[in-house]
């Protein structure tokens, strides 16, 4: 595994980008991309898990990103839903154009040229709502047996349902894709065929969006990972468990076939092949004890074989592809104040499994960090949770911890982060923020988070500004 670390810092590092005005060509024939701070959120049905409810930004709140100078990119989350609201219509690009119309609007009422570019981003974690519609689905599986099912409105796409066993309430059932299913990639093909024919007519030149997010069969998130709840039954090794040919060697080969065929699509190729394509790495790791915990691992070797198959097959040249993960957060896994009364900080405990820096300097072969952080100009990172709401403030306490702020920012500019004053930037190319971050920075309070778990709006704001000029100077900086 440090072979591929080194191979990815010696050779992106012979290539570095041409810097224009803000934003970087990675490689000869693609478009410019902007370097900083994105944010992101859904164009109508929203995320509820990345605020703002079920629905997408209101007008008021695109004026917000608009005026909000360093926010450079949106995270545009599309969902199946967005692009065919209804079992009877058409797969449409409509949705999206209406946000991108309405973003153009606002940063031309704000008099800012440089708006945000778009990104899009296909996420097949939720099926449409009309799809269970189907008469078939009229009835759920016993609680903590899943059901392989197929669905006549989904052109007969195989889907794993799932109850929760803890929980029959609604928002505990899913309704999984499956990775290796052929009903599946003919769907993933038409969905991102329809955001590829919108880019090209809304932005023939490039201009505004400049990279696309590659599309392979996620059965949650954009991720390879298996859903929370059914682990056990794909396992890391042996015997296909639910009789649906499946097999860690087939899914990976599923995700490598499906995902160079969606992007190497001839009618697509005249946006395809100008853009970035960037590949999302989950964190994953095969279990440590097999026999007591034998799901699915998923070791960083394992995953590059995807994004060296797109680095083989993109039009322009391997330097083309940006790689990603969603995980970044402070040094201490979970949320330093828990159980604290005063608001003050608990030191970070060293070494421990959920532990960034560890993670990032010792654990190479399991997490994507190392990698990441070793691949200059073309890597991005998503943080894993809001800004505002850490674990006090929501109630859960295991959820990954974005303070101190400082820690956040450092984690991802730097590479050397075992020493006190690092000196080796990353040159990370963005960073994803959460909506609310810029598009309500100082609401917190007013939903009713405990002033524990709040940051004062224009605290925020100023930390968002200085990680924005940050990662641009970090990103030209020449060692």
């Amino acid at each position: 595994m440090f072979s591929l670390v080194a191979i990815a810092c010696s050779a992106l590092s012979t290539n570095p980008p041409v810097w224009v005005n803000g934003s970087a060509v990675l490689a000869n024939g693609t478009v410019a991309i902007p370097v900083g701070v994105y944010v992101m959120f859904g164009p109508t049905t929203g995320f509820p898990h990345l605020g703002g409810g079920s629905r997408g930004p209101t007008d008021a709140e695109l004026d917000i990103l608009a005026a909000s100078t360093h926010v450079h990119g949106v995270g545009l989350h599309i969902s199946w839903s967005d692009l065919q609201p209804t079992a009877n219509s058409e797969i449409s690009a409509a949705s999206i154009a209406s946000l991108a119309a309405r973003l153009d609007h606002a940063c031309e009422l704000q008099g800012r040229v440089d708006c945000p570019h778009i990104f899009p981003k296909l996420y097949m974690s939720e099926l449409p709502d009309w799809a269970f519609s189907d008469p078939s689905w009229s009835t759920l599986p016993s609680p903590g047996v899943p059901a392989v099912r197929q669905n006549k409105l989904l052109r007969n796409m195989t889907v794993i349902s799932y109850v929760d066993p803890a929980s029959t309430a609604v928002s505990n059932i899913s309704h999984v894709p499956v990775a290796t299913d052929a009903a599946y990639h003919d769907i993933l093909h038409d969905l991102f065929g329809c955001i590829a024919r919108w880019v090209g007519d809304y932005d023939p030149s490039g201009t505004r969006v400049s990279m696309l997010h590659a599309v392979g069969p996620a059965m949650t998130s954009v991720q390879m990972r298996i859903p929370d709840g059914l682990e056990e039954f794909f396992p890391n090794q042996g015997a296909d468990l639910l009789g649906l040919g499946w097999s860690k060697e087939k899914h990976i080969q599923a995700w490598t076939s499906t995902i160079t065929s969606i992007m190497t699509d001839s009618a697509t190729a005249h946006v395809t092949s100008t853009r970035c394509w960037v590949f999302d790495y989950t964190n994953l790791p095969v279990p440590s004890d097999p026999q007591k915990n034998p799901r699915l691992g998923l070791t960083v070797a394992d995953q590059t074989r995807v994004p060296n198959a797109l680095r083989r097959v993109h039009p322009r040249s391997s330097l083309a592809v940006v790689t990603k993960t969603e995980s970044l957060r402070v040094d201490n896994g979970m949320d330093r104040r828990d159980a604290l009364s005063n608001c003050s900080w608990a030191p970070a405990h060293p070494r421990r499994h959920s532990d960034f820096r560890y993670e990032l300097l010792n654990q190479s072969t399991q997490s994507p960090y190392a990698l990441l952080a070793a691949t200059p100009f073309r890597h991005g990172w998503e943080t894993y949770a809001p800004l505002q709401r850490p674990g006090l403030g929501s109630g859960r306490t295991n959820i990954p911890s974005m303070y101190p702020l400082g820690e956040l920012l450092q984690n991802a500019l730097w590479r050397d982060l075992d020493r006190a004053a690092p000196v080796l930037p990353q040159q990370t190319l963005f960073v994803e923020v959460w909506s609310q971050e810029v598009l309500h920075p100082g609401d917190c309070i007013a939903r009713g988070w405990t002033p524990c778990a709040c940051v004062n709006g224009s605290v925020l704001q100023t930390a968002m500004h200085t990680w924005d000029t940050q990662l641009r100077a970090a990103f030209q900086h020449s060692e």
